[in-house]
């Protein structure tokens, strides 16, 4: 059998027709530095793994990139299965980030108010 042939075919809704390609011809349109090949890559692809594997009881983190426990995340009634999309743990991740982010900011604005005045002043 042809490896060619084996590979799925992408398609790509024109406004003209519907043009198909093998994953082997996007990857020479790549290696090629063709930009149209970007026209046939799927930019919805699943964040989460699409193996078989059933994970009883568990949870994939979109922001770890991993399995966790199912209580290991916490509610969201904004949800249809009213459970978080990230982990607890991923969650204080970014808070602790955004909070070093604010301060950073905050005090870097503190400075650059201190420099305004003290040109005001001179």
């Amino acid at each position: 059998m042809d490896k060619e042939a084996s590979l799925p075919i992408l398609r790509h809704q024109s406004t003209r027709n519907i043009h198909e390609r093998t994953t082997a011809q996007i990857v020479e349109m790549l290696m090629r530095g063709d930009p149209r090949a970007w026209d046939f890559i799927r930019h919805d692809m699943p964040t989460f793994p699409t193996d078989d594997t059933h994970h009883t009881g568990e949870r994939w983190c979109g922001g770890c990139k991993a399995w966790h426990a199912i209580q290991a995340f916490g509610k969201d009634s904004s949800r249809s299965d009213g459970i978080a999309y990230y982990c607890r743990e991923h969650r204080k991740k970014q808070r602790t980030k955004h909070k070093e982010r604010v301060a950073n900011w905050y005090d870097g604005a503190k400075r650059r108010m201190a420099k305004r005045a003290a040109k005001k002043a001179v």
